[in-house]
């Protein structure tokens, strides 16, 4: 099919969805470590994962793919190595149509000037000519410029390089005004959302992209709601909050990748019906990934602590990091010293650790997602998985 006709039905389908007839799935749960161990059956030209890798760096210095039809990218990699997607032509064509059917009217596309603001280029993101990529492993004083003469009308990227491009002398000297502007790729916390809609005169709304795809799409009510029409969605949710719950997708139309009842290691918040009225499941936000969830350890078991009540404690920070050693040791980074009030609120949402040390917040490489919770023990989540998870069921 001629790609401007298919990004044209994928866009008249995301402007109307429907969402995929409801179905029991069966089968194993797949998770990342056995897609990785065995990425070879999952993928249709049966490369591993470490030949995927080498694909895609080759594919990112030169260009071409090295594999006709199918084109390799990277992931921006929120812990350890950076993961790998495949795609067709039939599949970005698609991938660009829903995203632009999801958030731009039809009259917003005839002006159309994108910016995007990510790690690694693709040529997934390459798919439009209105679309200008801005990679992250530069310092936002060195693209801000460039951006800055662009001054797109659309603006995605993750908090923390929005917020950083805000603070650049480029941006304060020639400020623009995007009429959307999507975060992505990192958690979105309440005070950097007031931060970002300030700055730019916008609210941002959530983009939330993986390497397994376009997953969910915010709306101007700040839901953001699950791509039914395209990816069918399973949860294991927390036993102890049920509004919780990890994603376990299948995508039945993907060719060049298999996610057939795959865990993701990402967290949802569940919400109730949205006043946008859109038949597709809504959440209120991405919380972070599995490494993201601290423990508390009381009463002879592990509990988990979640980024965003914890947050509530913190909210007056302008940025902080906040690092578990071990079930009773934190360490909280930050600019300033905080102060008394903030930290006996963050000891109650804690559950009144053993003890939380004090240290200046780190600087990270340009391009490092931004990662405000880190939990350092038990980094293969089995307490989560073996004790806190029920069993998948449809959401």
């Amino acid at each position: 099919m001629n790609s401007k006709l298919a990004i044209a039905r994928a866009y008249i389908a995301a402007r109307f969805p429907r969402p995929l007839p409801e179905t029991v799935m069966a089968g194993p749960v797949c998770d990342e470590a056995e897609m990785a161990a065995n990425f070879g059956q999952y993928n249709a030209l049966g490369v591993g994962l470490e030949e995927a890798r080498r694909l895609a760096r080759e594919e990112l210095e030169t260009g071409i793919s090295p594999r006709a039809g199918y084109s390799f990218g990277l992931s921006t990699g929120t812990t350890g190595e950076p993961g790998v997607f495949i795609t067709t032509q039939a599949e970005r064509d698609r991938w660009l149509g829903t995203i632009l059917g999801k958030f731009l009217a039809p009259g917003q596309l005839l002006t159309l000037n994108a910016a995007l603001l990510l790690k690694h280029n693709s040529r997934l993101y390459e798919a439009s000519r209105f679309v200008h990529f801005f990679g992250l492993t530069q310092t936002a004083a060195h693209w801000a410029p460039r951006l800055c003469d662009l001054a797109p009308n659309v603006l995605i990227g993750p908090p923390s390089a929005l917020l950083a491009l805000a603070e650049t002398a480029a941006y304060q000297r020639r400020p623009f005004q995007p009429h959307t502007l999507l975060s992505a790729a990192e958690p979105l916390f309440p005070q950097d959302r007031e931060r970002l809609r300030r700055v730019f005169g916008t609210s941002p709304v959530n983009l939330y992209q993986a390497k397994e795809g376009f997953l969910a799409a915010g709306c101007r009510h700040g839901g953001l709601h699950w791509n039914g029409d395209l990816v069918r969605l399973e949860g294991m949710r927390f036993k102890s909050r049920p509004d919780r719950a990890v994603p376990v997708i299948t995508d039945a139309a993907r060719t060049s990748q298999r996610f057939e009842r795959y865990r993701m290691d990402d967290v949802l918040v569940l919400g109730e019906a949205c006043p946008c009225q859109t038949p597709l499941r809504k959440f209120t936000a991405v919380e972070g990934r599995l490494q993201d969830i601290l423990l508390d350890h009381s009463g002879g078991m592990y509990h988990p602590l979640f980024p965003l009540d914890i947050n509530e404690a913190l909210r007056t920070l302008r940025d902080y990091t906040l690092v578990q050693h071990d079930a009773g040791h934190f360490t909280l980074e930050t600019v300033a010293t905080p102060p008394a009030g903030v930290l006996q609120e963050l000891n109650k949402a804690l559950r009144n650790p053993a003890r939380i040390d004090l240290a200046p917040l780190r600087g990270e490489a340009p391009g490092t997602k931004r990662r405000r919770f880190q939990r350092l023990f038990d980094p293969r989540n089995e307490i989560i998985r073996e004790e806190m998870l029920l069993p998948p069921e449809p959401l």
